[in-house]
């Protein structure tokens, strides 16, 4: 497919070899069936080849319907060459060449204009097909935009992992948890029901929430047309288990190849947690081998009351544990240790320690301390260095190394493993205009976040 033959280039050599043929051979009349397949052949193809490429470029029976096309030409080729040459390469004589246009030559266009005819049809077929399919993909997908996202179903999940992966100090943070046994296991490609389900815990402020992104970032790599990736950022009672669902059947969607006849139907039941569950699972075994499911902050999601008892978190538990025991189906999840969790998940996978991440803390926290390059002034609004400079943000600027060695060794000393409190430190200390308030900073710098929230 990558080698194409513009119609209209054949339509030019079939003039002129029918212009030859007529000045030079007394047979001309034999050789009009080799002009008319020549001619033939370039009708539509210029179109439907454009058709293909640029329309419907993921569907591979229209592909392996225009290569068999481009077959058709090149058999037409090597037919006309041979009334000419034999095997060998040598000139025919001239009773040869009236020989083989009369007879051979005839039956063999005859077998090419014949399938040329047939894959003409084969191809007017496959385009219909495809503009249907395209037709129907569009209006399934308002309809699913329009009971989703107008009703708050979808959470804006690509902002808070935009912001996440602001805040890192390098693409090497995380890393550690990519190289653990259990994540490794987890996203093998060899699915089992023991590691298909990862539930990470840690202190609040540990950097679960960075996690999460570094993770989904490894993953994003993965996805192809076999396996999609979708992601869930908990926020503090203001996410319930119908937006988390919703969130992550919404991404699944996004992620089916375009002409899939197995796009889900929406209805107004999808706002039912049942429909929700039902349509991801269905989503595993209909149109994708693997789906990798992540979900940040799980003691964060809200608890709703009402009739429907799966809408609470305790439901929501049970729910994405039934997802991980699908075959294909993968779940990670991440939260503090708390005991209705516990009781639904079972013991953590993964507890986060002051070990594994205290160097990607101290790495945060010496990229976010620099010296004040001559270039930038100090009563520059620290949102102007973020939109206008390559610092990130936010970021400590001081005058001296001294000072600068000063802010990082209390910020490395006092964050003792929790990543939340570095950052607001770091935001604390970037309001600072004088060496006196970075001094002042210091001394009454406090430990633990109820303190700093306070």
């Amino acid at each position: 497919m990558d080698q194409r033959v513009p119609g209209n280039l054949v339509l030019g050599i079939a003039s002129c070899l029918r212009f030859a043929v007529t000045l030079v051979c007394p047979f001309a009349r034999h050789f009009e069936n080799i002009t008319h397949v020549l001619e033939k052949i370039p009708g539509e193809l210029y179109s439907y080849d454009r058709c293909v490429i640029s329309w419907y470029p993921n569907s591979p029976r229209l592909h392996e319907a225009m290569v068999k096309m481009y077959s058709d030409i090149f058999t037409v080729c090597i037919t006309v060459m041979r009334v000419f040459k034999n095997q060998k390469g040598a000139d025919r004589s001239k009773f040869m060449i009236y020989f083989r246009a009369l007879n051979p030559c005839d039956i063999a266009l005859h077998k090419v204009v014949t399938q040329f005819d047939i894959r003409y049809a084969e191809l007017k077929r496959e385009i219909q097909l495809a503009r249907e399919q395209t037709a129907q993909r569009w209006a399934l997908e308002r309809k699913r935009d329009g009971l989703l996202l107008p009703g708050g179903m979808v959470a804006d999940y690509a902002w808070t992992h935009a912001l996440c992966r602001a805040l890192i100090a390098s693409d090497a943070s995380g890393r550690w948890l990519l190289l653990r046994p259990e994540y490794t296991l987890w996203k093998s490609n060899i699915w089992d029901k023991d590691t298909a389900s990862l539930w990470i815990t840690g202190n609040a402020g540990a950097g679960k929430t960075i996690l999460v992104s570094t993770v989904i970032e490894d993953l994003m790599d993965m996805r192809s047309s076999k396996t999609a990736v979708a992601c869930f950022y908990c926020q503090q009672k203001k996410h319930d288990g119908r937006v988390l669902l919703g969130t992550l059947l919404y991404q699944l969607t996004r992620q089916i190849p375009f002409l899939s006849p197995h796009f889900p139907t929406f209805d107004s039941s999808i706002n039912e947690i049942p429909v929700l569950k039902a349509s991801i699972i269905t989503l595993q075994q209909m149109v994708f081998e693997s789906i990798y499911l992540v979900v940040d902050a799980l003691d964060e999601l809200d608890i709703v009351t009402g009739t429907n008892a799966a809408s609470d978190q305790y439901g929501v538990l049970s729910i994405l544990k039934e997802l991980a025991g699908i075959p294909g189906l993968r779940v990670l999840a991440t939260g503090r240790e708390k005991d209705n969790i516990k009781a639904v998940l079972g013991p953590p996978s993964i507890t986060i320690t002051e070990d594994d991440i205290s160097d990607e803390i101290n790495s945060y926290i010496k990229d976010r301390v620099r010296l004040l390059q001559p270039h930038i002034s100090s009563s520059t609004p620290h949102s102007l260095y973020h939109a206008h400079a390559p610092h990130p943000w936010p970021c400590v600027f001081v005058k001296s190394p001294e000072l600068q060695d000063d802010i990082i060794k209390a910020l490395t000393e006092g964050a003792h493993g929790i990543f939340r409190w570095a950052h607001l430190q770091v935001l604390d200390f970037s309001n600072g205009q004088t060496v006196r308030d970075m001094t002042e900073r210091i001394r009454r710098l406090q430990n633990g976040l109820d303190m700093i929230y306070n």
